[in-house]
């Protein structure tokens, strides 16, 4: 074939690798068993994306919790489905607990009404009448007995001590300490019952499966591409309903030709956890692929915060005609394109991608394929077609022409920039930047000289990143156009790691490359600043998840509204049902988690 361009590595150059088996990590339910769990942060990414019919399927219609769940493949496969009734299942479940505490709700065409009524059914006759944990002015006689909830067998047990001690002589402290044990077991299954998390919204969504991500630049911006196994079992029923059942078993010619027909004019969403974002949820027209993975364009890769290590992808396909038109006007790139234009930057060309155009951007022919494929004018920024370069010339086209058309050039350039940075030979060889020469500090120098010294390799390879010549001069490009890894990067390889902190917090000293090697100690401090990245990761994403709390919770002032932003729900329930208050359910919060459009 044609010869590379540069000296390029050919064997195993990795400095770490994970071992990730895509046939372990593929699986799909369209029945109650292992389907994929959906929660707040995806209700919250929906709701931002104004996405409330998919939210009554993934949240109700298609939660493996309603009783109906094990007959949804054969009813779509009867014929067209629509929404689910109310009550939801996580509405269903508050009923049933919030009826062992006294509450007793009652949904009316109304609204939803509150009463205090004793429980029913299986329930628990207390030793004694103790507070109200809720209503100080009333007490408990009565509880409803959910064994499911581990704070019940506290009641019992502290109940049954009670009731021994009252059928004998025991010292008054004693019963009276017994007393008051009955009292807290009964307030903390109490709270167990009707607690913060149980006005959240969350199920686990039929219909769904999961597979590990890859990349494919061969595909469009609203293809994906699923392993064939997930999609008979996803779209079955849809090809039974087209059919037949007989010669959908059989996967015959026909009921293939079949399911690529409805395969191409439907949609599902990929999801990749956490979603922080509303385009952590992205709608694609699926198509059969032999392999056991997810694949993915590019561009969508940055929009869900997806990498392509191993990383796991959810697939959910919407079964009502309303959330099938809902997904393609507002979960696919379009959709959220012409939601937010700001997305664009987003999507743009990444990694090999960008380099290569970059890499083709020197010439003035090169420029002027890039301004033929973008469909406008790209001006160089810096002498250097990178980013930016790149953002602001479809930023023109999404004016001009529209988000599909923006979202089509970038489609364009991304495969260009993959075919060259594929031809130029680029590769991370483990004696890049063998020739380059700079004075290392000792050890002990101080945090300013150490600072000092790795400015000075900044600039030094900075100022000479038009010597093509150079070994690192693809580095140097990749970095300075935005492909991949950053300036202060590079002399972690070629010359000093530099300055990191030691678990103590103090910033040791790194006097040794990647590509030379580093001692023992070293590698060890580095170890330390690894787990504290990890750790950091996992608090930052905790933040994340309590701001959008407090950027999306209810703030209305029914009872819903009020319950589902409160530590204590049950209080709010409880002075509710105490004064006969009635919620009319008016709000998108409370009608979407209730069940109802």
């Amino acid at each position: 074939g044609r010869e590379l361009e540069r000296a390029s590595t050919a064997g195993w150059v990795y400095w770490g690798k994970l071992h990730h088996v895509a046939s372990g990590k593929i699986d799909v339910s369209v029945a109650p068993a292992r389907a994929q769990k959906q929660g707040a942060l995806e209700y919250y990414a929906l709701k931002s994306s104004g996405a409330v019919e998919t939210i009554r399927e993934q949240f109700n219609t298609r939660a493996a919790e309603r009783a109906d769940a094990n007959t949804l493949a054969e009813r779509l496969a009867a014929g067209p489905l629509t929404q689910a009734l109310s009550p939801s299942p996580r509405f269903a479940d508050l009923m049933q607990r919030l009826a062992s505490t006294g509450i007793r709700p009652h949904l009316e065409e109304k609204g939803l009404t509150l009463q205090l009524a004793a429980p029913q059914g299986d329930t628990l006759n207390l030793a004694l009448p103790v507070t109200h944990p809720w209503l100080r002015d009333r007490t408990v006689e009565l509880v409803g007995a959910c064994r499911g909830v581990p704070e019940y067998a506290a009641v019992v047990a502290t109940n049954a001590r009670l009731l021994r001690m009252l059928a004998t002589q025991v010292p008054a402290t004693l019963r009276s300490r017994a007393v008051s044990d009955l009292e807290s077991a009964v307030r903390v299954y109490f709270d167990a019952l009707v607690a913060p998390e149980q006005l959240r919204f969350g199920a686990r969504v039929l219909f769904s499966g999961r597979a590990i991500a890859t990349p494919d630049s061969a595909i469009s911006h609203d293809q994906v591409a699923i392993p064939e196994e997930i999609a008979w079992e996803l779209f079955g029923p849809l090809v039974t309903r087209e059919i037949g059942a007989e010669k959908a078993a059989a996967r015959s010619e026909d009921a293939r030709r079949a399911l690529d027909t409805i395969m191409a004019c439907s949609w599902v969403l990929i999801h990749r956890a956490p979603v922080v974002e509303p385009t952590g949820l992205l709608a694609f027209h699926p198509r059969r692929d032999p392999n056991r993975v997810v694949r993915i364009p590019p561009m969508a890769n940055a929009l869900m915060n997806a990498d392509f290590d191993g990383d796991q992808l959810a697939i959910f396909l919407p079964l009502t005609e309303a959330a099938q038109l809902e997904a393609g006007e507002r979960l696919s790139l379009a959709g959220h394109l012409r939601r937010d234009a700001g997305l664009l930057a987003g999507v743009q060309p990444i990694h090999g991608a960008r380099y290569g155009l970059a890499l083709l951007g020197r010439t003035p022919d090169g420029l002027a394929e890039i301004s033929q494929l973008a469909g406008t004018d790209v001006e160089p920024v810096d002498r250097l077609v990178g980013r930016q370069s790149i953002l602001d010339a479809t930023r023109r086209v999404m004016r001009t022409e529209g988000a599909e058309r923006a979202l089509e050039a970038i489609e364009r350039l991304t495969r260009r920039g993959f075919e060259v940075a594929k031809l130029s030979g680029i590769s991370m060889p483990p004696f890049m930047g063998s020739r380059f020469e700079h004075p290392i500090p000792d050890p002990s120098a101080s945090t300013q000289e150490w600072e000092r010294n790795l400015e000075e390799v900044i600039e030094r390879l900075v100022a000479e990143r038009e010597h093509v010549e150079s070994d690192l001069f693809p580095f140097l490009l990749s970095t300075l156009s935005g492909a991949r890894g950053m300036l202060a990067h590079i002399p972690r390889y070629v010359h000093a790691f530099g300055l990191v902190e030691d678990v103590n917090g103090r910033r040791v000293p790194i006097s040794h490359s990647l590509a030379h090697g580093m001692t023992a100690e070293e590698l060890g401090v580095m170890a330390i600043g690894s787990r504290r990245g990890v750790a950091n990761a996992v608090r930052e994403l905790d933040q994340v998840t309590r701001i959008l709390w407090e950027r999306f919770r209810p703030t209305g002032f029914n009872v819903l509204d009020r319950a589902m932003r409160a530590r204590h729900p049950g209080i709010v329930f409880a002075r509710a049902a105490a004064v006969g208050e009635t919620d009319p359910l008016i709000s998108e919060d409370g009608r979407l988690f209730v069940g109802l459009s």
